[in-house]
């Protein structure tokens, strides 16, 4: 029987809390036990009606306090956005390192026509682009991102050329005023996150959030999203 293997992967400052909540799959719907959990402090997980499960892959990402009033002045002072730039650089090099990693045990435990599912958010989706770019062309692959860090250009090029790259969904936001700190580093290069991709394979959906850039953890569209995005993937050939 041919797997599907769903990865989740988090974006800049270590942000893997929270995550769950969007793409839980095998918890039960909300119970008085439930209830009782809640008031003793415990974590609980509710169902989103996902077609898989999901694991999230928590890893080092660089760290900075992107605090609205620590934003704010990153955006105007000079020696603060390069001292932010440079902890982004390591972090972005680290998350390409990590895609290749990924994309290296997919290679060796999967095989032809098996469904590899990489979901991401801000700065994982450069892991998600990495894995993709290395993963074997005869293993299916399915990209869901949220704010995405990665730049548009090489999405759209690997949509175009790598054929096992089945489907992308892509949820962006105009609004996303840390994706447009980034794009003074580089403002020829616009990330996926404050705009739409595109493939000349017709492969690519766009959603556009107006979310700031840490809303989507429990945003019911975006769940809805991502649920629909799953059985999608599920019912896929």
């Amino acid at each position: 029987m041919k797997r599907t293997n769903s990865l989740f992967i988090h974006g800049f400052n270590n942000d893997k809390n929270g995550w769950e909540d969007l793409v839980s799959y095998w918890e039960p719907v909300k119970t008085l036990p439930k209830i009782m959990a809640e008031k003793r402090g415990e974590k609980v997980f509710y169902d989103t009606g996902a077609a898989f499960p999901t694991d999230v892959i928590d890893w080092e990402s660089g760290s900075f306090d992107l605090s609205l009033s620590r934003l704010w002045s990153v955006y105007r002072e000079k020696e603060k956005i390069l001292e932010y730039f440079d902890i982004w650089d390591k972090a972005n090099n680290d998350a390409a390192d990590l895609g290749k990693g990924i994309a290296q045990h997919i290679n060796k435990f999967y095989v032809s026509g098996e469904k590899i599912v990489l979901s991401a958010h801000s700065l994982g989706t450069v892991v998600a682009l990495e894995a993709a770019r290395n993963i074997n062309t005869n293993i299916n692959v399915y990209l869901f991102t949220l704010a995405g860090s990665a730049p548009a250009h090489d999405y759209n090029e690997i949509l175009n050329k790598h054929e096992n790259i089945k489907l992308a969904t892509n949820i962006y936001s105009t609004e996303d005023f840390e994706l447009k700190i980034l794009c003074r580093k580089n403002d020829s290069l616009t990330p996926i996150g404050l705009t739409e991709i595109s493939s000349g394979r017709g492969i690519a959906t766009n959603f556009e959030s107006n979310l700031l850039h840490s809303d989507y953890k429990k945003n019911p569209r975006i769940q809805s999203i991502f649920r629909e995005f799953t059985y999608t993937v599920k019912n896929h050939s």
